[in-house]
């Protein structure tokens, strides 16, 4: 007797509801929501998409795309939650600006992105396309996403989905090839292959037969990886050698303008600074906008004294301007200083929006709150920062989020890679775990040290292979003194950029004009 076959084996039998589709959609959010910092249950990453992708694979066009501005909306608001909390107790923005400035500019405008990620989607999953050749489109669906949100209106490529895997070594090192899309591509792939494997269980033959695929390209990944870790191992501890001093003297937001506490800050760092030179430190990292000063007019001397009873430098972040009375223009610079005052300066070269200028011109939030300047100018140069201790490419706040960035100061020669940072507008939320971790990538991109100092953490040092070797928590007060050593040659990351990103365009491109053949 013929066996009936039913259509589409591997799709769920039921489409479900709008409820039970609400669920699956929310459930996936609050999955990958988990597996970031700092609850940062990153195995869940593995599986979180699964449920989106029951609802994506009997979806018609507009449910889909609502299904995945859906998905990514909640996402955007459980990952980057703290944007309330800068806007409404650091800023006075009044709790109904902060609000739909979290929904409406972190909320929906990211979830817009992943509707048209639902709508590719579900057209690849639907089509008649080898479930092999599905997994590869959708995964490279979701980078050239990923892409777009980095790179279109000023990018913010915060908490991309790879970022997520920031503590599995071995997986993270194909980064010095691909980037961070590398890692979000194999992560969607499994997930995937999960979804396909789940809708056609009990079958346990097919369902191997499913997640072989996704097995087999993450073992390839992992044993790069250990060969990768061999190539770069732990350095040993070594008194010898140029060594960085990291200070984090922790002053919460609300303190650092109060002109009766600026004295009492001004003596924490140089008391810190003085430990950290007697423990053998060259070069000393203090964060961004450390001092509520122009270093151009005044340099406290005591800080002189010191640099010059050590012989040392220090590294500092603040602001600068250039022009006459009415015609001024501000930079966030970062400075480094010897015994004779300013040695070089580096203008930050990629602005934070909203905070360093108005992409709608008259919404100032900060406006109430601060009288300092509030539209800066971005610089233009690549400026390599010449220390004993190697040369330094510096970036401020979460440039470090911009791998770009890292690559034109490799390009100009940098051994170090430096990140000074004010993440005091976070408060005590999650948004310090999720900063630091995303620093990891820029390590393993380059195969460069990277130092970090931040107002209220978390400051640490990363090594070339990603290794966290040491770190200061958030709120903590205190030095590291390292010895990083510096970065030498090109990755192929570095060499080419994000050419992986343009193959998986090509990808996508070509399983959708070949799911139109097919239709």
């Amino acid at each position: 007797m013929k066996k009936k076959t039913i259509k589409n084996s591997s799709h769920p039998a039921a489409k479900p509801g709008p409820v039970t589709g609400f669920f699956l959609i929310a459930l996936s959010s609050v999955l990958c929501t988990a597996a970031f910092p700092s609850i940062g249950l990153w195995p869940l990453a593995w599986i979180g998409l699964v449920p989106l992708f029951f609802v994506l694979a009997t979806a018609r066009a507009g449910k889909a795309f609502c299904a995945g501005a859906l998905f990514a909306s909640l996402n955007a608001i459980g990952i980057a939650y703290w944007v309330f909390n800068a806007l409404y107790v650091h800023a006075d923005a009044g709790f109904l600006v902060s609000a739909l400035f979290l929904v409406l500019i972190i909320g929906v405008f990211f979830g817009l992105y992943y509707g048209f990620f639902g709508l590719a989607a579900a057209g690849i999953m639907q089509s008649q396309c080898a479930w092999p050749v599905k997994s590869l489109a959708v995964a490279s669906a979701w980078v050239c996403v990923e892409y777009m949100r980095a790179h279109l209106f000023s990018g913010m490529p915060w908490a991309l989905f790879g970022y997520s895997q920031f503590r599995w070594l071995n997986l993270i090192q194909i980064a010095d090839i691909t980037g961070v899309y590398g890692i979000s591509f194999i992560l969607v792939a499994a997930n995937c292959c999960m979804f396909q494997a789940c809708s056609v269980f009990p079958d346990i033959r097919k369902s191997i037969r499913m997640v072989l695929p996704a097995i087999v390209l993450v073992a390839l990944v992992l044993l790069y990886g250990s060969f990768c870790l061999s190539l770069y191992p732990a350095r040993p501890a070594v008194n010898e050698g140029h060594k960085i001093g990291i200070i984090q003297c922790s002053i919460l937001q609300g303190d650092r303008w109060k002109n009766e506490t600026q004295d009492m800050q001004v003596s924490g760092y140089l008391s810190r600074t003085d430990e950290a030179f007697r423990q053998g430190a060259g070069l000393i990292l203090w964060p961004e906008a450390a001092l509520q000063t122009y270093l151009q007019e005044h340099i406290p001397d005591a800080l002189l004294n010191l640099l010059a009873e050590h012989n040392g430098m220090l590294l500092l972040g603040g602001p600068r301007y250039t022009g006459q009375a009415g015609k001024y223009t501000f930079y966030n610079s970062a400075f480094l200083l010897n015994k004779s005052g300013i040695a070089q300066v580096h203008d930050k070269l990629h602005l934070l929006p909203f905070g360093e200028f108005f992409p709608l011109g008259f919404i100032d939030l900060l406006r109430n709150k601060y009288t300092g300047p509030r539209h800066y100018t971005a610089g233009s140069q690549y400026t390599i920062l010449m220390s004993k201790e190697g040369k330094l490419g510096t970036l401020l706040c979460f440039e470090i989020l911009f791998p770009e960035l890292v690559r034109g100061f490799v390009k100009q020669g940098a051994e170090i890679i430096v990140n000074i940072s004010n993440d005091a507008w976070f408060g005590r939320t999650s948004a310090h775990y999720q900063h630091f971790s995303m620093a990891v990538f820029r390590a393993v991109e380059f195969r460069r040290p990277v130092v970090r100092s931040a107002n209220t953490g978390i400051s640490g040092h990363i090594d070339a292979a990603g290794r966290i070797v040491a770190t200061l928590a958030p709120f903590q007060e205190g030095v590291i003194v390292c010895n990083p050593g510096i970065g030498t040659g090109e990755t192929f990351y570095c060499r080419y950029g994000d050419l992986f990103a343009g193959f998986c365009l090509a990808v996508f491109l070509l399983s959708l004009a070949a799911a139109r053949r097919r239709s």
